[in-house]
């Protein structure tokens, strides 16, 4: 379950416009990535196929990593003992160390790639042909459905929805199950989510949309930047997909916020001096978790109490709950942002769940379709992303 605390968001929503912008997306078409319904028993077949491998190298880039790579390091409290490493290109240094630490024998390959045809998914691929490999692609004639049909490997169908929004589909839930996630919980996470931000919603309770408004509200008063401060470690494994999402989806026709951020409080120690101290155009999301479940209170050895620190001794630390050390660090920066007049909105989870993890990727993807939609953008492509591909390729061909 997610909670935002909009206290100091320093602006007011027109509930009118909101409720005439409501108007008009409720007539839009539901989202792909909540209408493709996951065959989740034959997932776990395909993932079962492949248990005795104890590394797995995943190959992809844009949603055909940020999905899994959220889920590996999002909920490694839930995930079995399998390494995943997440290739994302040709490098040559990267792929013989990766070679070197895993053996064809102990090491599946997953070839992600919706289109088939992503020059920097086909070329490390072709360092691994030795390897047991799957490819999770398009049901078509490009590259990667070709090369994997002739080299008899496994190909599982990616549906026709966006990378970036596909955490939801074979794309997310096959390497979900090779990490022994249970996705039928994570599945269930993201049904909550549907219900609560779809475009049906009703807008008093649709955080995704309202939230959207929020940021959309502020980058029109200037602040076309977010600085995202997550005090969770699990959390901060959403990061990479947060940002892909906001955008490729909002990032066009010269609108959109810029999206950066770390786990925290390690930000503190650098990027709070850019936040504070720097050009005003920033907006905190202070991201954070309610309850844990391994909480512990801090104990200072007798010998060590007396030892001063901060005109204090030590002792004053003494019996501290492990979280709320996380929590006054959140509270400081917030204070901080009400005394510097910064904007700032807070988001908790209750606790760390494949529930609640599965319904956060689902309001991060449709905050991201409203922020498009209130720009009058078309949320699900990315035009500036392929243009860049064709350059790519033209390079390769005139070498």
């Amino acid at each position: 379950m997610l909670k935002i605390d909009y206290q100091n968001s320093q602006i007011s929503l027109n509930e009118k416009s909101l409720e005439s912008i409501l108007e008009k997306i409720k007539n839009r078409e539901t989202p792909s990535f909540e209408t493709e319904k996951p065959d989740l028993e034959q997932i776990k077949n395909i993932a079962k196929k492949y248990e005795k491998y104890k590394n797995v190298i995943l190959i992809g880039n844009g949603g055909s990593r940020t999905s899994a790579y959220a889920f590996y390091n999002s909920l490694f409290g839930f995930r079995n003992d399998v390494n995943f490493e997440f290739l994302t290109s040709c490098e040559p240094d990267w792929i013989f160390e990766l070679k070197k630490k895993h053996s064809p024998q102990d090491t599946l390959v997953v070839a992600i790639s919706k289109s088939g045809d992503n020059i920097n998914n086909i070329e490390p691929l072709m360092s691994f042909l030795e390897y047991t490999v799957v490819a999770i692609t398009g049901d078509n004639q490009a590259a990667l459905h070709e090369i994997a049909k002739k080299m008899n490997w496994e190909i599982v169908i990616h549906p026709e929805v966006g990378g970036r929004f596909s955490a939801m589909t074979t794309c997310g839930l096959v390497p979900a199950c090779l990490m022994g996630l249970d996705i039928e919980k994570i599945y269930e996470g993201a049904k909550i989510g549907y219900e609560k931000y779809s475009f049906q919603k009703n807008i008093s309770e649709n955080d995704a949309l309202r939230l959207a408004a929020y940021f959309f509200e502020l980058e029109k008063k200037g602040y076309d930047e977010i600085f995202a401060s997550i005090y969770s470690l699990s959390l901060s494994g959403l990061l990479p997909l947060i940002v892909q999402l906001v955008h490729e989806s909002a990032g066009k026709q010269g609108m959109g916020q810029t999206i950066v951020g770390d786990y925290s409080p390690e930000s503190q120690h650098h990027t709070n001096q850019r936040f504070f101290g720097g050009k005003k155009n920033m907006i905190g999301l202070l991201m954070g978790i309610e309850n844990s479940e391994n909480d512990f209170n801090v104990e200072i050895p007798e010998n060590l109490k007396e030892i001063s620190f901060k005109d204090h001794g030590l002792e004053m630390l003494q019996g501290m709950k492990a979280s709320d050390t996380l929590l006054f660090d959140m509270k400081g920066v917030l204070g901080h942002c009400i005394e510097k007049k910064i904007p700032a909105i807070e988001i908790f989870a209750d606790k760390i769940s494949l529930q609640n993890i599965g319904e956060a990727i689902v309001f991060w993807q449709y905050f991201s379709v409203y922020s498009a939609l209130l720009r009058e953008q078309d949320p699900y492509n990315q035009p500036e992303v392929e243009f860049s591909k064709v350059v790519s390729f033209d390079l390769r061909l005139k070498r």
